[in-house]
C-alpha cells in the first residue's frame, strides 16, 4: 500500500511542478484578481494532497508530521505565492497553512474515522487510503488545468 500512496505523492509532485513551472514562465502576465486566485487556489489544493499523502506515509509519527506537515504547507504557499507581489505572498501562506492542516486531518479521520463519530465498519482502511489518495490525485489535476486554462484565456 506503501508504494501506491508513494507513487500518487510522486504523480502529485510532478503536476504541481509542471503547473508552477507553466504559471513561473507567464508570470508577467498576472492581473492582481488572478494572480490572488493563483496563489490562494494553488497553494491550497497543493498542499492539501501532499500533505494528505504524506500523513499516510507516516501516520505512526502523528505530532512530528503534523509540524512537519504544516512546514511544507507553507514553504508551498510562499512559493506559489511569490510569483507576483507581496499581497499573493501573504495569501499563499495562508492557502498553504490551511491546506495543510485540512490535508493532515482528512489523512488523520480516514485512517480512524472513530475520531469524528463516524463509523469505522463501513470501509476498510485501505479502501479509504485508495479513495482519498486517488480523488486528490484527481482533483489537484483539474484544479491545475483549470488554472492553466483560466490563464489562456
Amino acid at each position: 500500500m506503501d508504494t501506491i500512496v508513494l507513487t500518487i505523492l510522486l504523480t502529485n509532485c510532478l503536476i504541481a511542478l509542471c503547473g508552477y513551472r507553466v504559471l513561473f514562465r507567464s508570470r508577467y502576465l498576472f492581473s492582481d484578481r488572478f494572480g490572488f486566485i493563483v496563489s490562494i487556489t494553488g497553494g491550497n489544493i497543493v498542499s492539501l494532497v501532499i500533505t494528505n499523502n504524506l500523513f499516510y506515509l507516516f501516520s505512526n509519527h502523528f505530532s512530528i508530521i503534523s509540524f512537519v506537515n504544516l512546514l511544507i504547507g507553507v514553504v508551498i504557499g510562499v512559493t506559489i505565492g511569490s510569483l507576483l507581489n507581496s499581497q499573493t505572498l501573504i495569501a499563499g501562506i495562508y492557502s498553504g497553512g490551511t491546506g495543510s492542516v485540512m490535508g493532515t486531518m482528512i489523512g488523520a479521520v480516514s485512517l480512524d474515522p472513530s475520531i469524528c463519530s463516524l463509523p469505522s465498519q463501513i470501509y476498510n482502511q485501505q479502501e479509504l487510503i485508495l479513495f482519498f489518495g486517488l480523488f486528490g490525485l484527481c482533483l489537484h489535476l483539474l484544479t491545475t488545468l483549470l488554472l492553466l486554462f483560466a490563464l489562456k484565456v
